[in-house]
């Protein structure tokens, strides 16, 4: 999917209704359970496509609403692989349309299952993979092979908040660095161990040329997270933080332009990060479009943001 001279919003959060589940007798229970937590917040495509227009979007890169589904690593293995199958295909059969992209979900708590579900998909299908910002994803050897894949394929890893207990175990050799970060950055800062779990290890090096993007957390951060890394003894990693991350972004914050030019204007994503159970997330969302569109800037930079930076992403094979 290439759209030229539209406006893509690159997160937009999607909560399916159960009806894709609940037959299902392997998830009957994860199901019910799953109904009962969050009847309000249900999506249909139906709703999206009155919306869209509403937001000024022409296209949205759908995520899994990961907290609203009770979709984590947390889940007993076999539930998670079949919810993970019925979802990704519920996914790809709404995403044909030409309005909706969208982000596969895997369930990591099994990588092995998790690859094999990878495989089932064309990668051309997709945007990206989404991974929970909580695992110290570059410290889990048995991740190497979703990162030559993703590599191979040119897909995107798409890191997401979904909740502070979604984690997964990293390998004993990387305790000793665990612990250096762990005191560089605070417990609430638990994703930006995670974005330094990749770079403190050897996951640029074996694959140079894989792609990141980091959504919900604005683009201000970046210099002193780098900054904290190399006081504490450890590399300048600035290069692949321009190289191989983009970013969502917040139009409406006031350090925005300084940072974009910063970072570069072809690293950013436009995104409204909505919406959140259908309550107030995302709640610049009708305003974000006019925001960047009143920005200083030129119409190319501009495209850019809305489109040409997904664009370049979505080109794989």
């Amino acid at each position: 999917m290439v759209s030229i001279n539209m406006i893509i919003d690159a997160d937009a959060h999607y909560t399916p209704t159960p009806d894709i589940f609940k037959q299902d007798p392997i998830i009957a229970d994860w199901a019910r359970e799953y109904h009962q937590r969050k009847a309000h917040c249900y999506s249909t495509i139906q709703q999206r496509n009155q919306e869209l227009p509403e937001l000024g979007l022409d296209c949205q890169v759908l995520n899994p609403m990961g907290i609203s589904l009770g979709l984590d690593y947390l889940m007993e293995s076999q539930t998670a692989i079949r919810v993970a199958e019925l979802y990704n295909d519920h996914m790809k059969e709404i995403c044909c349309d030409h309005r909706y992209d969208w982000n596969m979900w895997l369930p990591f708590q099994n990588i092995r299952t998790a690859y094999t579900e990878l495989q089932r998909h064309n990668p051309d299908s997709y945007f990206a993979i989404l991974l929970s910002e909580k695992p110290h994803w570059g410290f889990i050897k048995q991740m190497h092979k979703i990162f030559s894949y993703a590599q191979q394929y040119k897909i995107p890893l798409y890191l997401h908040l979904t909740h502070a207990d979604d984690d997964l175990p990293i390998d004993q050799e990387f305790s000793v660095l665990k612990s250096q970060l762990d005191a560089i950055f605070s417990k609430q800062e638990f994703w930006k161990k995670t974005l330094a779990s990749l770079l403190c290890s050897d996951v640029f090096e074996q694959y140079p040329d894989l792609r990141f993007i980091v959504a919900e957390r604005d683009i201000d951060w970046v210099p002193d997270f780098l900054s904290r890394l190399i006081n504490a003894g450890l590399s300048d990693y600035n290069q692949v933080m321009r190289t191989n991350f983009w970013y969502t972004i917040e139009p409406e914050m006031p350090h925005f332009l300084r940072m974009a030019q910063e970072l570069g204007y072809d690293r950013l994503l436009f995104a409204t990060d909505w919406p959140h159970d259908r309550d107030i997330g995302g709640s610049n969302s009708r305003q974000d479009v006019a925001t960047v569109n009143a920005l200083p800037m030129d119409e190319s930079t501009r495209q850019a943001i809305f489109s040409d930076n997904y664009n370049f992403l979505r080109q794989k094979l």
